[in-house]
């Protein structure tokens, strides 16, 4: 419970850039999205660029994120200028090896 409890405060600070806040969200909506990107957890990462900056990210982004999510290429959701969300395909999170990624990485435009 407590995880879920932090991954939800982790997403409401962190992405109010979708089409609307989350202020418009239920409270049983919010704990489904709230559960929902912690299921997910390690398939997606955000990832920010030329920057240290902590963004907030709409928890609301997790249907973007299924949406995009192919059977066998890396997908992106490009959320500003230096913040896009990698969505690892099925085909990888499937895998007898797969290894979950880290949830936010700071990046350098020139590791892109």
């Amino acid at each position: 419970m407590k995880q879920v409890i932090y991954t939800f405060a982790f997403f409401l600070l962190i992405l109010p850039t979708s089409s609307y806040s989350q202020s418009n969200l239920t409270e049983e909506e919010a704990t489904s999205y709230a559960e929902r990107f912690n299921q997910a957890g390690g398939t997606y990462q955000i990832q920010i660029i030329d920057s240290r900056e902590k963004p907030a990210i709409n928890i609301s982004l997790i249907d973007q994120i299924d949406a995009v999510r192919k059977e066998n290429d890396v997908a992106y959701i490009s959320v500003n200028d230096n913040i896009r969300i990698k969505v690892l395909p099925i085909s990888v999170i499937n895998a007898p090896n797969f290894t979950a990624v880290e949830r936010v990485v700071y990046l350098n435009s020139s590791d892109k």
